[in-house]
């Protein structure tokens, strides 16, 4: 019994990250083969480590209206973006589509790779300004 069968790539940008890690450009791929091309058998030539990271929000913030987000650039960031604006209004997280962003950092060691990744989350959580 087949009880859900998604024919498409990962949502919240995660298969980037597999050019990054494996050298592979997967989406690239994934598009020749959905339009019924062949491609060549890809080969791993290795890269940097990933690691993703999600911006939750804190208890004292839920309820605040977000005025403003601003972005830090910071070291081995590959991918970050936030899913407010300004406007809208925090609320208390029970789905992933609630989530107040992601980042995506690469590095040399999984440790690397997951300081970078928690760095801009913290980054991120600081550059929104809420009321």
């Amino acid at each position: 019994v087949i009880l859900e069968l998604a024919a498409r790539l990962s949502g919240g940008f995660f298969c980037l990250a597999h050019e990054w890690c494996f050298g592979v450009p997967f989406i690239d791929c994934a598009i020749r083969l959905a339009l019924g091309k062949t491609i060549e058998r890809p080969i791993a030539t290795g890269g940097d480590l990933v690691c993703q990271r999600y911006v939750f929000p804190e208890q004292p913030d839920i309820g605040k209206r977000v005025t403003e987000v601003f972005g830090n650039k910071l070291d081995g960031i590959r991918h970050a973006t936030y899913a407010v604006k300004p406007g809208d209004v925090i609320r208390p997280v029970i789905s992933h589509g609630q989530r107040l962003g992601q980042a995506i950092a690469t590095g040399s060691t999984p440790a690397q790779a997951q300081q970078r990744a928690e760095a801009a989350v913290a980054a991120m959580k600081a550059g929104m300004i809420l009321e």
